[in-house]
């Protein structure tokens, strides 16, 4: 598991494989394109979500609030 602080904001990245991650407390907020200033595509996924990001995808994210996720194979 992964503690994410509250304001912790992830630049734009890839990744080479599919992710997925697993809410277990707080919210994530996360958007896809390589401008972290392009909010308006914000999504917020709260405790409980399962997100699936495609491999080689660019994104950002980040949480409002202390979080815990939890990647999932």
């Amino acid at each position: 598991m992964h503690s994410i602080p509250a304001r912790f904001w992830d630049p734009p990245h890839s990744h080479s494989a599919d992710a997925r991650v697993f809410v277990v407390q707080g919210q994530l907020e996360l958007a896809y394109g390589s401008d972290i200033n392009e909010t308006e595509n914000l999504q917020s996924f709260a405790a409980g979500s399962l997100i699936h990001v495609p491999a080689n995808s660019v994104h950002f994210d980040g949480a409002c609030e202390d979080m815990l996720i939890s990647g999932v194979a």
